[in-house]
């Protein structure tokens, strides 16, 4: 495995790239050998699209499918930490903000969570992070449960984000919401009454009009 890092480190990265790729149909089953073939990936990976699908395939390792909750202790699949920190660099992020986001992976105590989102925040004072900033403490919020406030920072992230990578996740992530949002009004009003879906909808985004701004950005 250590020849594969070692070729990477000289530039090889496609022979790095082939190397694992070897491994990987020689021991299918290891769990070391797919770790390290993650973590050359990250370093050959050519367009977004792969880079995405790489962090899908670790997160399929590293969390259940049905809660989205971890199931691997991070001592097992360290290397799938710092494979994710290496995409999410590529991707834009800084270093240490691009580590964090892969920490959140393996968050689930409420204690924790907390404590990251003071790490998080601490980046605040470097202006040109600051979308990375509000994007992970959303993603911090969410996970506890706190939509409403997950939706302001994802605004308030919207609000200073330069054409990049982050952009184009807060834009899925509000119009995957406006899109279920608007199912779910559709259905109440067809057997009913849609108030009350329509409210809670609102608490995320403050008004129609607001809707409107967020979609014009």
């Amino acid at each position: 495995m250590k020849y594969g890092q070692d070729l990477i480190a000289a530039g090889h990265k496609e022979e790095a790239r082939y190397w694992m790729d070897l491994w990987e149909r020689l021991l299918p089953e290891d769990e070391v050998v797919h770790q390290y073939g993650c973590l050359t990936k990250a370093a050959t990976v050519h367009t977004q699209a792969e880079a995405e699908e790489l962090i899908e395939e670790i997160r399929g390792k590293i969390e259940d499918p049905e809660t989205g909750q971890e199931r691997r202790e991070k001592k097992d699949t360290e290397l799938y930490l710092e494979t994710l920190t290496k995409i999410w660099r590529r991707l834009g992020y800084s270093r240490e903000l691009a580590r964090l986001r892969a920490e959140l992976l393996y968050t689930e105590e409420d204690s924790e969570l907390e404590w990251l989102a003071q790490e998080i925040h601490g980046y605040q004072i470097h202006k040109e992070r600051r979308a990375e900033v509000f994007k992970l403490l959303g993603d911090v919020r969410r996970k506890q449960g706190q939509t409403e406030l997950a939706f302001q920072l994802y605004r308030q992230a919207l609000d200073c984000a330069q054409p990049s990578y982050i952009k184009t996740e807060l834009s899925r992530i509000f119009l995957n919401d406006l899109y279920r949002g608007g199912r779910k009004i559709s259905t109440y009003a067809a057997n009913g009454d849609a108030t009350e879906a329509m409210d809670l909808w609102l608490e995320k985004y403050g008004s129609i009009d607001e809707i409107k701004k967020l979609i014009e950005k």
